[in-house]
């Protein structure tokens, strides 16, 4: 299932909807690439390359989302290899990668 984690300080849920943010606009973005949508798992077996060019481009904008001052200094957010590690995991965590996120 979906792995859970009880968050001590607000930074941690901005930091973690941040994620989610990039995981739903990005696997969204790639699994809908071409006419015939590909599973998450697919993503990340196929397009890791393209998945962590997108993460290192949006990164300075989830650093800041991250940051209740909406800045980059003191942010929590984790490093592109932190978030790519994210990104697979939570996809994994859903029907073993087996899904297609919805329009």
């Amino acid at each position: 299932g979906i792995p859970v984690k009880v968050a001590s300080e607000w930074n941690e849920v901005q930091s973690a909807a941040a994620k989610k943010i990039a995981w739903s606009s990005l696997m969204w973005l790639l699994c809908h690439e071409h006419a015939d949508p590909i599973p998450v798992k697919e993503v990340h077996a196929t397009k890791a390359g393209l998945l962590k060019q997108l993460v290192e481009e949006i990164h300075p904008a989830l650093t800041i989302l991250a940051n209740e001052s909406g800045t980059v200094e003191g942010s929590s957010m984790d490093t592109v290899a932190e978030v790519m590690d994210y990104l697979e995991s939570y996809s994994m965590s859903i029907n073993g990668g087996n899904v297609v996120p919805s329009k």
